[in-house]
């Protein structure tokens, strides 16, 4: 009786956090939230080429100068990010929205003035050319916080050395930069599903002898073995709040920590 009062715990115990292991659909990128991630200095795959208006050849390397624009929020990006702009004037629209004359010869990083207008499809205010700063850089070139990429999901995000996987990344709308604004761009995969380091030690601390922890992190075969050993007499259960707690053990999916 003994032991089947245990293994019903241990289903219990997988049902109830099963509803926990997918966490806050907003934080999931499985749920449809691009996830930007990656280092600043990791370079793209590919060089994109730039548009009818640019050459193929990159701005000359001087200094770097983070745009003005680099301070607002980035969002997604949808099909229809530039319609509905009737009661905007055509200068204000984001980089999305508008086509540029650019000069190739600018010096890589440097703030310049380019005239732009509006895309043929696009309703605004005051249909004119206008003038629109900008730093000088190719698309690949913006820094991380100016780009959206997603791709890399159920890889080992833990795993040493880190792989470097191929992500479709974007930069924001209200950048303007050269070339395609979308890319190819290799990065270490650094997926997230939603399960919580802060969570992930409150139950090993508590409830760590019955597996509760490793249940959690998707570690099924492991939990049952952690509840019917008694946590390994106590020693199991100690050693896995250490693992836990330096965030050396994590999700069985390779994914990391929301937290």
């Amino acid at each position: 009786m003994n032991i089947i009062y245990r293994f019903l715990s241990a289903a219990l115990f997988a049902i109830i956090l099963n509803s926990f292991a997918l966490g806050d659909p907003k934080e999931n990128p499985k749920a449809g939230l691009s996830s930007k991630i990656g280092n600043g200095d990791l370079k793209p795959e590919i060089q994109q080429s730039g548009s009818s208006q640019n050459s193929h050849s990159t701005p000359t390397n001087h200094h770097h100068h983070r745009s003005t624009s680099g301070n607002r929020e980035p969002h997604t990006v949808g099909p229809d990010h530039c319609n509905n702009k009737h009661d905007i004037n055509c200068s204000e629209l984001d980089g999305e929205c508008i086509d540029c004359n650019f000069n190739e010869k600018c010096i890589y990083g440097e703030n310049v003035t380019v005239e732009c207008r509006k895309k043929a499809k696009v309703v605004c205010k005051e249909d004119e050319p206008f003038k629109r700063e900008m730093v000088c850089q190719y698309c690949y070139q913006t820094p991380l916080y100016q780009q959206i990429c997603n791709g890399a999901q159920n890889c080992n995000s833990i795993q040493a050395p880190q792989h470097m996987l191929k992500h479709n990344c974007t930069v924001i709308p209200s950048v303007i930069c050269l070339g395609k604004r979308r890319f190819n761009r290799m990065m270490p995969c650094n997926w997230k599903n939603g399960y919580r380091w802060s969570t992930a030690f409150i139950l090993s601390v508590t409830l760590g002898g019955f597996g509760a922890d490793r249940f959690y992190l998707g570690r099924w075969q492991e939990g049952i073995g952690k509840l019917f050993s008694f946590g390994g007499i106590g020693l199991w259960t100690i050693i896995d709040i250490v693992l836990i707690g330096v965030r050396y053990l994590g999700p069985a999916d390779g994914s990391l920590y929301v937290d």
